[in-house]
C-alpha cells in the first residue's frame, strides 16, 4: 500500500515490477515513477516482516536524481518512522508477505483496504490502532 503526500492510501501498481524481476520484493523503476510525487523529500519503505522488498539499482537512482530520500526498515519499523517524521513524505509499506488471507483481502477495494489496514488521518500520520487491523475481521470477508 501507498500514502501519498496527500494522505491518500493506494494500492501498489506490482506488476510494474513484477514484469522485470517476478516479484513485487524489488521496487523497479517503473513502479518508483508511479510512487514518486512532485515534492517528496522521503520515501519512507516499509520492507514487510521479514525485510524482504529492496529497491533495484534503477529505482534507487531513480530517487536519489529526485532529491528524495529513501528509508528503508521492515514494515512496524517503518511505520513508526512515517509516523515520527515531519518531512514532506510518502510511505510504501508491503505488507502481503506471510498470509495468503491477508493477500487475499488486499485485493478487495481500496475502501477495505482503508478500514483494515493503519491509515492516515488528516494530517498525514499513520493511526496504527484505529481500523481493526491486519490480524482482526479477515474472517469477516
Amino acid at each position: 500500500m501507498i500514502i501519498r503526500l496527500s494522505g491518500e492510501v493506494v494500492k501498489r501498481k506490482k506488476k510494474l515490477s513484477k514484469k522485470y524481476y517476478g516479484t513485487s520484493h524489488v521496487l523497479s523503476k517503473d513502479e518508483a515513477k508511479f510512487v514518486f510525487e512532485s515534492g517528496c523529500e522521503q520515501l519512507i519503505l516499509g520492507s514487510g516482516q521479514m525485510g524482504n522488498v529492496h529497491l533495484s539499482p534503477e529505482a534507487e537512482a531513480y530517487f536519489a536524481k529526485k532529491g528524495c530520500k529513501v528509508l528503508l526498515q521492515p514494515t512496524p519499523e517503518a511505520i513508526d518512522m512515517f509516523n515520527r517524521s515531519h518531512a514532506k513524505r510518502i510511505g510504501l509499506f508491503h505488507v502481503t508477505c506471510g498470509s495468503g488471507r491477508v493477500l487475499t483481502a488486499l485485493r478487495r477495494t481500496s475502501a477495505w483496504l482503508a478500514q483494515m489496514l493503519p491509515v492516515s488521518d488528516v494530517d498525514g500520520v499513520l493511526q496504527p490502532g484505529r481500523g481493526m487491523g491486519l490480524n482482526q475481521g479477515l474472517d469477516e470477508l
